[in-house]
């Protein structure tokens, strides 16, 4: 009975409850807004603008709050085991908690090419140097390199 009443408890929270604006997930439709994109960028494009320090920052705290979706999915569906175990939980709210579960999971891949994009610009100054002149439109193509 316990379990059951921590699932009502979260579902009447609005844990369960939160429904994804209609265009997308709402972790990448909210990235894309921060970087300024009307429409999806590929790679976060916008995060070659960002100096290496802030972008070895964001990185980790992208594996970790990728990380963190991942432990919360798996608690709430350990959750939803042990409730049905013990008890016969709504069916509406075994829906919608793993609905929950399955939109954490969809956040954590989200977060992970967030994670990951961020370290490639990292490890690869130079492609990063180059699209930021792009994304600043100040040259196309390769850097100017000085005659030996």
């Amino acid at each position: 009975m316990q379990e059951e009443s921590a699932i009502s408890a979260f579902a009447a929270a609005g844990g369960a409850e939160r429904q994804a604006p209609a265009g997308g997930a709402p972790m990448r439709r909210l990235l894309q807004l921060l970087q300024g994109e009307a429409a999806p960028a590929l790679a976060d494009v916008r995060l070659a603008r960002l100096p290496r320090p802030e972008l070895e920052t964001l990185s980790h705290l992208a594996w970790r709050e990728a990380d963190t979706c991942v432990q919360c999915s798996g608690l709430l569906l350990r959750l939803l085991e042990a409730a049905a175990r013990h008890a016969r939980p709504d069916a509406h709210l075994v829906l919608q908690t793993t609905q929950h579960a399955a939109r954490l999971l969809k956040e954590q891949q989200v977060w992970r090419e967030l994670a990951c994009n961020a370290a490639y610009y990292c490890d690869h100054p130079e492609a990063t140097a180059r699209l930021r002149r792009l994304l600043d439109g100040d040259a196309v193509g390769e850097p100017d390199r000085a005659a030996p």
